[in-house]
């Protein structure tokens, strides 16, 4: 395991840095924890739960130091999309399937990092992730407005809720406002003036006291009420196979968001204090969090992004601040529950609120736009499609135009002609440098991308365009084929047809910077023996030289033997 490496090499210098990041990471969790719990619909000691198993196991089975195992606000969201039309309104039910969801969020993760699929998050493109976090961020603070305002709360999609939020302000409660104004006010202004106070906790503190010295309960401000103190019963929760069934398809859908929120922020911190983490024990390791989640009744756990920042910003070195904080986690959950009786509702919206505002990347979005249009329509499209549709279609619809991006980018690679960068051996792009000596009679050809099946037909298209439009006709293609690293059948198949078609028009074809697997299969499918040994140079400039020494000795560059097939 990960950690035991960690504390093969661990200093007792560091362990006042672990013990002092935990007590600030459990400031954070224990109502951070309690308002996610009731964002996904269970109630709030879930979230305490999942964090106690969440932190711990983390630890123990992911690579990062600094990251925490703790229930996140996207995983929330997401899971009360996917539950709630099972639940059917029923409290019990809805704690059960969110258990359940955890479990199988678990599983998949396991499996897809043994499997070693941590490549996956790769597949989701940023532009797209910024758009879709954006619009869950703002359904997750339209459905605090009620928890904010004192109002009856509603159901439905995201323009439904924020109608029936507007329409009912006539309805407000002052108390629960006022509450939810001293709550803000501690939230964001802590964040401005002191930013290592826990903020959360000092906002929950204060509602707690607000309630109880001012017996706000009387004037109609709705609290938390009783939550259940001592270890939850671990077991599996009571669903059906039908039920598992139909999560299945939500948990894949948080698996993947899930996962590349958390390996971002991982890489992250990695890059900053120089450790490197791996993507496919990142995924056993939330996988282990959420089971362990899952059989004590949690919610969904994900990597904790505003936790990880809380831990890494109070100096912790390695993962005992995540056990340190899992321990405390416990003392609270057997202890202190208690506390949490008189905890308004209104501050936890809050707290969510504050939580998810850095997820309304509107400068992020801005950027896009400045620097790369077609970006920004990715994180627009996003962002649209999970305002109309939902949470599942427009987890779909993401997922679909990220690989649509992947595989557009793919077939539609930047193409270059060289020449030779003056006073020197090497070749650059003519259209970027006009001033490259280009040699009358050769052409050289370069492809920026690897060459494969889907972008194997555009490559022969744009070479065919450029041979048929140069003046005088080119005696010689050069292709630089650096950057592909290997070779399958389809381009094999249209390169054997381009120097025989080439050659038929009295232009022949060789090649540069061929790499081994490349060769290898240029041997396997006939294409040396085509193109001849004498054909394939080590480097661009060899190539060149070929050139020059054919047409200054008056001979064809199709010469004769194995290079004319």
């Amino acid at each position: 395991m990960p950690l035991t490496a960690v504390l093969a090499e661990y200093r007792l210098s560091w362990l006042r840095f672990d013990l002092v990041a935990a007590a600030t990471v459990v400031g954070l969790l224990v109502p951070e924890g309690m308002a996610y719990a009731q964002l996904a619909g269970a109630p709030p000691q879930a979230g305490l739960y999942a964090a106690m198993a969440g932190t711990l196991l983390y630890a123990v089975f992911g690579t990062s130091r600094q990251l925490v195992g703790a229930p996140t606000s996207m995983a929330a969201i997401m899971t009360a999309s996917a539950v709630a039309p099972l639940a059917a309104g029923s409290g019990g039910r809805a704690a059960a399937l969110i258990a359940a969801m955890a479990l199988i969020v678990g599983a998949v993760c396991i499996l897809a990092g043994l499997a070693r699929l941590g490549f996956i998050s790769a597949f989701l493109a940023e532009p797209v992730i910024v758009g879709f976090a954006f619009r869950l961020a703002l359904t997750i603070s339209v459905r605090q407005v009620p928890h904010l305002l004192g109002t009856e709360p509603s159901g439905g999609a995201f323009f439904p809720q924020l109608w029936h939020a507007l329409v009912r302000l006539d309805h407000l409660n002052g108390w629960t406002l006022g509450l939810s104004a001293m709550a803000f006010a501690l939230l964001f202004g802590l964040r401005r003036l002191a930013p290592r106070v826990p903020m959360a906790l000092v906002a929950l503190v204060a509602g707690i006291l607000a309630v109880h010295l001012l017996d706000l309960q009387r004037h109609g401000v709705a609290i938390v009420g009783a939550v259940p103190r001592g270890l939850p019963p671990v077991g599996l929760p009571a669903v059906s196979s039908a039920d598992l069934l139909s999560l299945l398809p939500g948990a894949l859908g948080i698996v993947v968001v899930v996962y590349a929120e958390a390996l971002s922020g991982a890489r992250s911190l990695a890059t900053r204090h120089r450790y490197e983490i791996d993507p496919d024990r990142e995924l056993i390791g939330l996988g282990m969090a959420n089971v362990g989640a899952g059989l004590l009744g949690g919610v969904v756990v994900g990597g904790g992004l505003s936790a990880a920042a809380a831990n890494d910003a109070a100096g912790a070195r390695t993962q005992v601040s995540n056990i340190t904080a899992s321990i405390l986690m416990l003392v609270t959950v057997v202890a202190l529950t208690p506390v949490f009786r008189d905890l308004p509702q209104a501050v936890l919206g809050a707290i969510v609120v504050c939580a998810v505002a850095s997820l309304m990347n509107a400068r992020e979005l801005r950027r896009y736009a400045r620097v790369r249009l077609i970006d920004f329509g990715y994180a627009l499209v996003a962002l649209l499609s999970v305002l109309i549709f939902g949470i599942a279609v427009g987890l779909a619809i993401a997922v679909g135009l990220s690989l649509l991006v992947l595989i557009y980018r793919a077939s539609r690679p930047h193409a270059a002609v060289l020449g030779r960068v003056p006073g020197e051996r090497t070749y650059s792009d003519v259209d970027r440098h006009p001033e490259n000596e280009q040699f009358p009679g050769l052409l050289i050809f370069r492809l920026d991308a690897q060459l494969f099946f889907a972008n194997a037909g555009l490559s022969y298209d744009r070479l065919r365009g450029l041979v048929n439009a140069a003046q005088p006709p080119p005696r010689l293609l050069l292709w630089d084929l650096e950057v592909s690293t290997e070779l399958d059948i389809t381009s094999a198949d249209m390169l054997r047809r381009l120097v025989r078609e080439l050659r038929a028009g009295g232009c022949d074809v060789a090649f540069a910077r061929v790499r081994d697997p490349v060769r290898d299969a240029f041997r396997r499918t006939g294409l040396l023996r085509l193109v001849g040994e004498d054909h394939v140079f080590l480097t661009v400039d060899d190539g060149v030289d070929f050139f020059l020494s054919d047409v200054a000795s008056g001979g064809q560059a199709t010469g004769d033997g194995p290079s004319a097939g």
